[in-house]
């Protein structure tokens, strides 16, 4: 069974998350960019550095095909879902999809959090045919760790790093892309807006995943990221008896 499991622990979840750019995780390795030069490319990157962070919730409504699941009849038809923000009317609807994917029940103030923190973000994904019934949901945060620059270069020693907190999907839905779908959907709405339309963007992506969550583990690891380190006890309570002990977890995606 593909359960998810939140990805910080539920005590610090909130002064976590309320500290901005502080990284839940420790220092961030630098992304490794092209050193300056008189191109598009190296005029693009410098005017894209001179902009400021944007504000979360960049897309408001989008729309996702998933295939049909291999056991379907061979006459079904590939299901489109609408993933948007998390709104104050979907937060019991969140947090039942989590309680009943995942073994650790967040306290109210998470969700407060989501809804208030212009850093952090939760996107929750339905049919159209029934909204009020959603299908997945994922909460993330972005932190921007202290830029530095060269003597010899405008290029910062560090970038956004998009912090996965939650991520859970209903039964019927896993396998069938809609994860994958979540995780590049919340990194690019967390990016600052790119300079030019079209234009691809890396994310620097770090979680914590449960150790004997082998399904989600593999699901990063098809995605870019890498083993990073472990950390006994990083969770608590968890109701099905697990050791709480946690994978790091960190990679570069493009989206």
């Amino acid at each position: 069974m593909l359960d998810f499991l939140p990805l910080q622990p539920i005590a610090s979840t909130s002064t976590a998350m309320s500290a901005g750019l502080l990284s839940p995780v420790g220092p961030v390795s630098p992304l490794e960019l092209p050193e300056a030069s008189c191109s598009l490319e190296a005029l693009r990157s410098s005017l894209a550095l001179a902009l400021p962070p944007q504000p979360a919730y960049q897309r408001n409504l989008e729309f996702v095909t998933l295939p049909t699941p291999d056991e379907a009849p061979a006459e079904s038809t590939p299901e489109e879902l609408v993933v948007r923000p998390l709104r104050r009317a979907d937060v019991d609807q969140v947090r039942q999809l989590q309680d009943a994917c995942l073994p650790v029940v967040y306290p109210p103030s998470f969700y407060t959090v989501l809804l208030t923190n212009s850093s952090s973000l939760c996107l929750v994904a339905y049919s159209p045919s029934s909204p009020s019934t959603l299908l997945g949901c994922i909460s993330a945060h972005v932190y921007y760790p202290t830029a530095s620059f060269t003597s010899s270069s405008r290029t910062p020693a560090s970038s956004p790093t998009i912090y996965i907190l939650s991520l859970a999907v209903a039964p019927p839905f896993r396998q069938r892309g809609l994860a994958s779908h979540l995780v590049r959907s919340i990194s690019k709405a967390l990016l600052p807006r790119p300079l030019f339309c079209g234009f691809k963007q890396r994310a620097r992506v770090s979680l914590h995943v449960e150790v004997e969550n082998a399904a989600a583990r593999e699901l990063y690891r098809r995605l870019g990221l890498e083993e990073k380190g472990r950390k006994a006890g990083f969770y608590s309570r968890l109701r099905n008896g697990g050791r709480g002990e946690a994978v790091e977890m960190e990679g570069v995606l493009e989206v």
